[in-house]
């Protein structure tokens, strides 16, 4: 009797284990599976270690799981940032999923919107809070924030754009050149 208790404990926790969250760039952006890409998907700690003590150039994408969370900015933006760092030589982006600690508005979240507003001051507001509106891409150099760039680009009424036409995209990765140069 014990050992059977004992293995159907020892499967459950197989079995919960197997039920976290993928680890995979390409399972939250199902579209790159198959194109070479530098994204790396990473937790929130190595985030922040890139924000404030690694040494070196960093670059950073804030985005959304799209199993979980609809993004078209951040599906429009995944492709022309890829090729931007690969044009540019950027062998990395490092990529945090923040749907789930925005939408709780986690400790962890309210610290990093707290130092990312400090440090740039242009983090747009929705329903009368900051946020980290995504994708945000940012450029890190030895602790510094060089520059970021939120969603795409707006259309005549403010509004970001996500379903961009030809040169719309290219005025996009026009950005991110920019962006990605000052590494």
């Amino acid at each position: 009797m014990r050992k059977t208790v004992f293995l159907t404990l020892i499967f459950l926790l197989a079995t919960l284990c197997g039920c976290r969250k993928s680890a995979r760039f390409e399972d939250d952006y199902p579209q790159m599976r198959g194109i070479d890409h530098v994204y790396e998907k990473v937790g929130y700690d190595d985030v922040v270690d890139a924000l404030t003590v690694s040494p070196g150039g960093h670059v950073i994408f804030f985005g959304f799981d799209t199993r979980y969370a609809e993004c078209p900015y951040c599906v429009a933006c995944v492709p022309l940032l890829n090729e931007v760092a690969i044009e540019l030589g950027v062998d990395k982006i490092l990529y945090i999923d923040i749907y789930t600690m925005r939408k709780e508005r986690t400790a962890e979240y309210v610290l990093l919107l707290g130092y990312l507003d400090g440090a740039v001051g242009d983090l747009l507001e929705r329903n009368g809070l900051k946020e980290i509106i995504v994708p945000d891409v940012y450029v890190v150099k030895d602790g510094e924030i060089l520059g970021h760039h939120i969603a795409t680009i707006k259309d005549d009424e403010g509004r970001f754009i996500y379903d961009l036409n030809d040169e719309q995209k290219e005025e996009v990765k026009a950005i991110y050149r920019d962006l990605l140069a000052r590494l």
